[in-house]
């Protein structure tokens, strides 16, 4: 009895690991490839020069610069929004469960919205920041850079 209900989760676990095993995979080739993208002679060359950091963001060209601030502001709304939906559930619902949600939606979505505010950051100052840079200037540990 017990032998076909093992096989039956092994059937169904088995799936499972394997696509894990593949996002995995997935991460480390593109955190490999992300290392070996620049040297860091083509990062200063990126940080001093802000035609071709726009280049490296995919922006083809200045003029596009409201544009695509209007679509990163917009993306903000996409990341804020599932929050809230979270938020306002777990706080009218009153379900221990529902608390659940919440702690898997706000990381991802936070992190969301530090780097599209970074990335809007960066835009308007037509200064490129490293991420980090940014982030400690956040919390005061830094100046901002010009």
């Amino acid at each position: 009895m017990f032998e076909n209900a093992k096989e039956a989760l092994r059937a169904r676990i088995a799936p499972t690991s394997t696509h894990l095993s593949a996002l995995r995979g997935d991460l480390q080739s593109r955190l490999r490839h992300f290392r070996a993208e620049r040297t860091p002679e083509e990062q200063k060359a990126l940080e001093e020069d802000f035609a071709q950091m726009l280049t490296a963001w995919g922006i083809a060209d200045v003029a596009q610069l409201p544009a695509v601030l209007r679509e990163l502001r917009l993306r903000l709304v996409v990341f804020i929004l599932p929050v809230l939906v979270c938020l306002g559930a777990a706080l009218l619902t009153q379900r221990p469960a529902v608390w659940l949600a919440v702690a898997l939606v706000a990381p991802p979505c936070f992190f969301g919205i530090l780097t599209t505010c970074w990335r809007v950051a960066v835009l308007k100052n037509r200064c490129f920041q490293p991420f980090t840079s940014w982030l400690c200037s956040l919390v005061g540990f830094t100046q901002e850079r010009p």
